[in-house]
C-alpha cells in the first residue's frame, strides 16, 4: 500500500464512495457494505499517514545529497561504481550542527563532524554536510 501514488488512493476512495452509495440503497448487501466501509476506511488511514515537512535549509541539504549521489543504488551499496566517494573530517569532533557545514582546520572551536561526499575531481564536484544535520534529516522520516 505504501507505493501507492496519494492521487491513485484518492481516486480509489472516490470510485469506491459512488460504488457504495448505489449498492447501500439494498439491505440485501449488508455484509458487502460492510466491506467496501472497511476498504475505504483503509485507503483513508493511508492519506492520513503524515509526511515529513521540510524547511528551506533542509530541503537544500536534501537537494545536495541527491544531487551528489545521483546514480548510485537507493540502498547506497557500492557508491564507487559511480565515482562517489566520501571523506570524514572531524572524526572525533562534536556530534552538533552550529557551524553548518563548515570545514576550517584553523578554528579549533569549529571541531564538528562534516562528511564531504565527492564525486569528481573538481572543488564543485563536492558536498559537504554536517554529520549532526544527516542524522536530523533521516528522523524526519516516519517509520509506518
Amino acid at each position: 500500500m505504501a507505493n501507492l501514488h496519494k492521487a491513485t488512493v484518492e481516486h480509489l476512495i472516490r470510485v469506491l464512495k459512488v460504488d457504495h452509495e448505489v449498492f447501500t440503497k439494498d439491505t440485501a448487501y449488508t455484509e458487502f457494505n460492510r466491506g467496501f466501509n472497511n476498504a475505504i476506511q483503509t485507503l483513508e488511514a493511508f492519506l492520513d499517514v503524515s509526511e515529513p515537512t521540510l524547511n528551506e535549509r533542509e530541503t537544500e541539504m536534501l537537494t545536495g545529497l541527491l544531487s551528489a549521489t545521483e546514480g548510485c543504488r537507493d540502498d547506497m551499496h557500492e557508491p564507487d561504481e559511480n565515482d562517489v566517494m566520501a571523506e570524514v573530517f572531524n572524526p572525533k569532533g562534536k556530534l552538533d550542527n552550529a557551524f553548518g557545514n563548515e570545514i576550517n582546520p584553523d578554528a579549533p572551536w569549529m571541531n564538528e563532524i562534516v562528511v564531504r561526499i565527492i564525486t569528481g575531481r573538481i572543488e564543485e564536484d563536492r558536498f559537504d554536510i554536517n554529520l549532526a544535520d544527516l542524522i536530523a534529516l533521516a528522523r524526519k522520516v516516519p517509520l509506518n
